[in-house]
C-alpha cells in the first residue's frame, strides 16, 4: 500500500473513531440525562389556546389516545420511558400531561374541558383565576402574589417528578395574566430550583392585531424584563410574522388562530424531538441553552420551521435539505419579522426530522458555514448545533397542513430580534410620553410610577446589547474594505 494510500486509510479511521465516540458519548448523556421531566406551564388565552395542537401532537408522537390510555394500533413500543419526559403514569397505566393551564377567562378554560382533549388533562390542573386585573400587568402579578391555591397547585406538580430537568411556559409578554403569572413564576422558581432550565414561548404583540389592548406595550416591557431576570431563554414568536409564513408556505391569505397555533405545535415538537424519540443526536434543554446563550446579556431567540405544505399538495412536492434550511434563514420560514439590514448570529440550533442522511446533511451545514448571508459575531465560534430525528413529522386530523418526509427547525440568537423588541419599545415611548392609562397600572397594585421610567430603561438596555454587536459588525466590515483597498492599491504600486 503506497504512503498516500495508508495516509487516506488512517484519516478514515480516525474519522470513524471520532464518530463512534461521539455516538458513545450521547448514549452515555442520554443515560444520564434522557428521562428528566418538563413541565410546560400554559397562561392566559394565547397560552391556553397553544395547549390543545401541542398536546395533541405529543400524544400522537407518543402512541397516546386522547384519554390518557395507550394505543393498542401505536407504532411505539409500550415500554417507551420517554413518555416520562412530558407526561405522568397514571395508576392505570395510563397518562396524563404534566402541564398547567390557567387563565383569568374561563372561556379559554371551558374549552379545553369541553375540547377533544377533555379527558387527557388533570382537572385540578385547569384553572380559572378570578379576579379583576382588566388585562393590567400589575393587578394580575398582585394576584398571582396573593393566590395560595397557585403556589399549592405547582407544588403539586413538581411532586409528580423525579429529575426535572426544566419548564416551558407559553404565554403571551402583552397579556396582563399571561405575561404577569409567567413572571411570577420564573421568580418563585429562581431560588429553589437554579438549576433547573427556565424556558418560555412567548407570543409578541403587534400593534396590528385585532385583539390587541390599549396597555400591550406596558405590559410587554414589564414582562420581557422579568423574563431577561428570571428565565435561561425565550424564543419569541410573531402571529403577524407567522400568517406570512402561512401566506409563503401555504397560499393562506388569511389565516385563523386554529391554524397558526399548530404550526408553532410543530416546531415545538420538532425541537423537543430528540429527547422523546430516542433520536440519534441528543439535544435537550440544557444543551440548547450552553449553545445558544453565549452571553447572559443576549438571551432572546427566534425560531423558523419549513416546509409546511398544504394537505393537497403533500404528495406532489418534494424538497431537499439544502432548500429547507435556507429557508429557515430568510422570511420564508421566519415566526418574527425582521429587518433586511446587516445581522450577526450568536448561536444557531438545528433539528432535522425525517428522511435526512448524515452525508447529505455534512453537505447541507458545510454550504451554510460557506454563506456570506449568514454571519457570526467575531467572538463566537461558527458552531451549528445539529439535531437528528429519523421519525418524521405526525399529521394533525382536519388539518390543512399536510405531512413531508422531511422538515427542519430553527432556533438561533441574532440581532435579528432588535426588530420586534425596538417596535415594543417605540409603542411603550409612544404611549407614556402622554402619561396614558398609568392610573391603571398605578391603582390598587402598589405599583409606582418610577418604575415605568426604570423599566423603560432596563428594556432599552436589553436591546442597546444587541446593538452594540451590530455597530462592531459595521465597523470590522468597514474596517475589512479599507484593508483590501490598501492592498490593491499596494498591489497596483508594485507593477
Amino acid at each position: 500500500m503506497s504512503i498516500k494510500s495508508q495516509s487516506t486509510q488512517v484519516m478514515t479511521d480516525l474519522a470513524t473513531l471520532e464518530r463512534d465516540y461521539e455516538e458513545f458519548e450521547n448514549k452515555r448523556t442520554r443515560r444520564n440525562r434522557g428521562n428528566q421531566e418538563i413541565i410546560s406551564f400554559h397562561f392566559g388565552q394565547s397560552g391556553a389556546q397553544l395547549a390543545s395542537p401541542i398536546w395533541e401532537l405529543y400524544c400522537l408522537e407518543h402512541g397516546i389516545n386522547l384519554d390518557g390510555s395507550v394505543s393498542n394500533t401505536s407504532e411505539i413500543q409500550e415500554n417507551d420511558t420517554n413518555r416520562k419526559i412530558l407526561f405522568s403514569e397514571t395508576q392505570n397505566s395510563g397518562y396524563v400531561p404534566l402541564a398547567y393551564i390557567a387563565d383569568d377567562d374561563d372561556q379559554s378554560i371551558d374549552q379545553i374541558k369541553d375540547g377533544q382533549l377533555k379527558k387527557l388533562f388533570s382537572t385540578k390542573f385547569l384553572q380559572e383565576f378570578k379576579g379583576d386585573s382588566g388585562s393590567i400587568w400589575a393587578s394580575s402579578y398582585k394576584n398571582a402574589q396573593a393566590s395560595e391555591i397557585f403556589r399549592n397547585q405547582i407544588q403539586q406538580l413538581l411532586d409528580k417528578c423525579d429529575s426535572l430537568q426544566g419548564i416551558m411556559i407559553y404565554h403571551s409578554v402583552s397579556g396582563g395574566f399571561g405575561g404577569s403569572y409567567a413572571s411570577y413564576l420564573l421568580n418563585e422558581f429562581e431560588d429553589d430550583f437554579s438549576k433547573v432550565i427556565k424556558s418560555t414561548v412567548s407570543l409578541l404583540s403587534s400593534d396590528q392585531s385585532s385583539t390587541s389592548t390599549i396597555v400591550e406595550p406596558y405590559n410587554s416591557v414589564f414582562t420581557i424584563n422579568q423574563l431577561k431576570q428570571y428565565s435561561n431563554f425565550n424564543i419569541f414568536i410573531d402571529n403577524s410574522a407567522l400568517s406570512q409564513v402561512c401566506e409563503r408556505q401555504l397560499d393562506i391569505d388569511w389565516a385563523n388562530f386554529g391554524i397558526l397555533n399548530k404550526m408553532i405545535a410543530q416546531m415545538i415538537a420538532s425541537i423537543t424531538s430528540t429527547q422523546r424519540l430516542n433520536s440519534e443526536n441528543f439535544v435537550d434543554l440544557q444543551d440548547m441553552y450552553q449553545n445558544l446563550v453565549t452571553l447572559p446579556e443576549l438571551q432572546f431567540l427566534h425560531t423558523s420551521y419549513a416546509p409546511f405544505i398544504q394537505r393537497d399538495k403533500q404528495n406532489s412536492q418534494s424538497f431537499n435539505l439544502l432548500q429547507i434550511s435556507q429557508a429557515l434563514f430568510n422570511e420564508a420560514g421566519s415566526f418574527i419579522k425582521f429587518t433586511p439590514s446587516p445581522s450577526q448570529y450568536f448561536g444557531v440550533n438545528l433539528f432535522y426530522r425525517g428522511d435526512c442522511s448524515y452525508s447529505d446533511l455534512q453537505g447541507t451545514i458545510n454550504e451554510l458555514k460557506n454563506s456570506r448571508c449568514i454571519n457570526f459575531a467575531d467572538w463566537v465560534p461558527i458552531n451549528y448545533q445539529v439535531a437528528l430525528s429519523s421519525k418524521s413529522t405526525i399529521q394533525f386530523h382536519n388539518t390543512e397542513l399536510g405531512r413531508v418526509n422531511k422538515t427542519a427547525s430553527l432556533v438561533a440568537n441574532s440581532t435579528r430580534i432588535l426588530n420586534p423588541l425596538k417596535n415594543i419599545q417605540s409603542r411603550f415611548k409612544n404611549l407614556y410620553q402622554k402619561k396614558c392609562f398609568i392610573h391603571w397600572f398605578l391603582k390598587n397594585s402598589q405599583m409606582e410610577e418610577s418604575q415605568f421610567v426604570n423599566g423603560l430603561d432596563f428594556f432599552s438596555s436589553l436591546i442597546s446589547n444587541y446593538e452594540q454587536s451590530i455597530s462592531q459588525y459595521i465597523n470590522q466590515e468597514k474596517q475589512n474594505v479599507e484593508d483590501e483597498s490598501s492592498i490593491e492599491d499596494v498591489e497596483e504600486i508594485n507593477k
